[in-house]
């Protein structure tokens, strides 16, 4: 009688941990897009995604988004309307498979694009519910702002005094798309300029003209005074409120 026992209670134990450890493959895709433009994919180093459980901390999975920035007729130009995929099979994305045996409350980070020193981050939360898929156009993180790389003056530059000091930048929406006067990303609309400090005040600023060559802007100036100067050029769309900074350096010797 004993023996039966224990086997109908080895029996009960079992069935209830498999109550409990049960779970099912939950597949989520996730895409990045920047503000104002397409999708953030392999052209500009990708999106870092991270997904949390928001009740316990633990990073449940984690990788970078890849593909393409998408079409730019479906995502620019045309007229969107509810239900309208944004997205399509070359569309750059993360796409993970969650192991879950309870509705469990998602945090997910973007750190994007992956080729800045320092990528901007958004994040969302979402409920993720056993076997039930996040397909389609998914879960989309929107990253705001320019892609700013200061190309003159190189960090820590010397000049003497009232030299013509280059002041040159290649900047890009968030996603790499190109920016030209009148082109679709139209570089008339934003104001891009380089801020020129010293000891904490604002010595200038000296406004960036198009180059002729895509996304690349640049000036001269010139400082009369030595010292240690600090640059600050950035990209401004007063429209939709985009900004891009980097940060660079010169001295004025004596």
């Amino acid at each position: 009688m004993k023996r039966i026992f224990s086997f109908l209670f080895i029996i009960v134990a079992v069935i209830g941990i498999q109550q409990i450890t049960y779970a099912e493959d939950t597949f989520i895709v996730i895409h990045v897009r920047a503000n104002d433009a397409k999708f953030i994919g392999t052209s500009m180093g990708g999106a870092l995604i991270i997904i949390r459980n928001a009740e316990t901390g633990e990073i449940m999975d984690k990788g970078m988004t890849s593909g393409g920035t998408g079409d730019t007729k479906r995502i620019m130009q045309t007229p969107y309307s509810r239900g309208m995929r944004l997205t399509d099979g070359n569309t750059a994305e993360f796409r993970t498979v969650l192991y879950i045996s309870k509705p469990t409350l998602l945090n997910i980070e973007a750190h994007a694009p992956g080729n800045m020193d320092a990528p901007i981050v958004a994040s969302t939360q979402v409920w993720a519910i056993p076997g039930k898929h996040i397909l389609g156009d998914g879960i989309i993180l929107t990253i705001p702002g320019f892609a700013v790389d200061a190309i003159a003056p190189h960090p820590n530059q010397s000049f003497q005094q009232q030299t013509n000091i280059p002041l040159k930048a290649h900047i890009v929406m968030m996603c790499g798309c190109p920016i030209t006067p009148n082109g679709l990303w139209n570089a008339n609309n934003y104001q891009i300029e380089a801020l020129i400090r010293k000891d904490d005040k604002n010595v200038k600023t000296v406004k960036l003209q198009y180059t002729g060559k895509t996304s690349t802007f640049a000036s001269t100036t010139n400082i009369d005074k030595p010292g240690i100067y600090e640059v600050y050029i950035y990209a401004f769309d007063p429209k939709t409120g985009n900004t891009g900074v980097d940060k660079t350096s010169f001295t004025i010797s004596d």
